[in-house]
């Protein structure tokens, strides 16, 4: 029995069958393209330690990748049109299986915060295109860092409600995995390995959603670190999601 249950946790072989599956999967395309999108910034922040000369190699490696992540980042904003629905139906069903009002009010909380991060983001989106008009961009020409282009404020605006979403979904997950050490040990090996099962799978969320903390913290300019250990964090929350997408075994 042991042995079922590990291959049906285990994910599926790597195949052009569940390739196509997971390529089908919106999901899977947002996350795999973050993954890129925080890689870019992992390089541009390794070239900015170097502290390259202006027209050297390095320099215009830092300045690419950083062009990058901006536009790959345009690209997901134009994914995430009208994504905010999907969460309704995923607190809905959340609610129905939770039964402490502590873990209702984070999780409606968490959603919330998200879905004006969505309202918030659509809108940076039709600045970003120009259907809306912009006070606030500068026109700076090539010379000048992306980081002041049209509708940059207003993004970084939305990604603190991401923040507020992420360290909701923190908390929520460290509660659970206290809650869940506070149930009796189990006798039986087919309920103490579902235990154990439960307690990785919020191990994980809880080191996933600290990551997207430490990551839209940064991003929002709420507490600017690096652009360098942001990236590396951002590469491994997004492989985490991205293989949380792959057919199972």
């Amino acid at each position: 029995r042991a042995r079922a249950l590990h291959r049906t946790m285990a994910l599926g072989e790597l195949s052009v069958a569940n390739i196509a599956a997971v390529l089908g999967k919106a999901e899977f395309r947002d996350k795999f393209a973050r993954m890129f999108q925080f890689m870019a910034l992992a390089l541009t922040g390794l070239a900015a330690v170097a502290k390259p000369v202006k027209g050297t190699p390095v320099h215009s490696l830092g300045r690419t990748a950083w062009h990058m992540f901006f536009h790959i980042a345009l690209s997901r904003r134009s994914h995430r049109m009208f994504k905010g629905f999907i969460f309704h139906d995923r607190l809905r069903k959340s609610l129905q299986t939770l039964n402490d009002p502590v873990d209702k009010a984070l999780e409606i909380l968490s959603v919330a915060f998200l879905q004006v991060f969505f309202l918030i983001d659509h809108y940076a989106w039709f600045k970003q295109t120009k259907v809306l008009p912009t006070h606030s961009w500068i026109d700076d020409g090539a010379e000048r860092s992306m980081r002041k282009a049209r509708g940059m404020q207003t993004v970084y605006y939305g990604v603190r409600f991401f923040f507020a979403s992420s360290v909701v979904s923190t908390l929520c997950n460290v509660k659970k995995l206290m809650d869940l050490h506070k149930e009796p040990a189990y006798e039986d090996e087919k309920r103490a390995r579902d235990w154990r099962a439960r307690r990785r799978a919020c191990v994980k969320s809880a080191l996933k959603f600290a990551m997207r903390v430490f990551e839209t913290a940064h991003i929002s300019k709420l507490c600017e670190t690096h652009d360098l250990p942001v990236g590396i964090s951002g590469v491994i929350s997004s492989a985490m999601d991205s293989l949380g997408q792959w057919p199972a075994a």
